[in-house]
């Protein structure tokens, strides 16, 4: 099925169950947004292509990749040892997640985080 057909599957059943306008649009946002990422490379595929890589150069890249976010963030860097943020990059304890833009990851009190 193509994104297309998806999208008219997807209005008729919002439409049949009354879904809100505001609801529908971030809905459709969502699934365009997701339908564009999948158009790159999957992760499972990444992961295989990452693996075939020597420990060295995968270690490099994971450290490239994640190492800046957990380093550089004080939310990270001031609870945690350079020891255990490494180690945590190296064993694969990190997950992309793919959000929508603008989607709440969590909120405390009235701090979003986006």
């Amino acid at each position: 099925m193509n994104d297309r057909n998806s999208l008219k599957i997807i209005n008729r059943l919002m439409e049949k169950n009354n879904i809100s306008m505001d609801l529908r649009m971030r809905i459709k946002e969502y699934l365009r947004y997701t339908w564009k990422e999948e158009k790159t490379q999957s992760d499972e595929d990444e992961l295989k292509i990452l693996y075939c890589l020597p420990t060295n150069l995968r270690e490099e890249f994971l450290l490239s990749s994640y190492g800046t976010i957990l380093h550089e963030n004080p939310l990270f860097f001031q609870n945690f040892s350079k020891k255990c943020l490494n180690e945590t990059i190296f064993k694969g304890c990190l997950k992309q997640v793919r959000l929508a833009p603008g989607d709440i990851i969590f909120k405390v009190k009235n701090v979003l985080f986006l």
